[in-house]
């Protein structure tokens, strides 16, 4: 359900909640003392996230091993959360372990 931001002069800024369906008013009387309550506009918490692209994130990782370690532990460590466990994020130490180890396999490869 959509929350929407009103501000009471009296009880300061309250939320309510509406269905996809309920139009959103420019006031509403305050829940706590009646009085109309102004509807406020507000940027969503956390700012804009800007994703990168599935191919942005696949160049990186064919780029160095440390990039291809980083993304491989990531991988398995949001594949681990999404299966419902909890799974411990990787060390910087763990990182570089991986990185050293996929760049003797790349050098075997080429």
């Amino acid at each position: 359900m959509p929350t929407q931001i009103y501000k009471c002069p009296k009880h300061g800024e309250l939320d309510y909640y509406f269905s996809w369906e309920d139009e959103v008013t420019e006031t509403l009387p305050c829940s706590e003392c009646s009085v109309d309550s102004v509807h406020i506009l507000k940027a969503p918490a956390g700012g804009a996230h800007f994703a990168r692209t599935w191919t942005e994130n696949a160049n990186d990782a064919r780029r160095d091993p440390y990039t291809q370690a980083k993304a491989q532990a990531e991988s398995v460590y949001n594949e681990q959360k999404d299966q419902g466990n909890h799974p411990v994020k990787t060390t910087e130490e763990g990182l570089q372990v991986a990185a050293k180890q996929i760049d003797k396999d790349n050098k075997k490869v080429a």
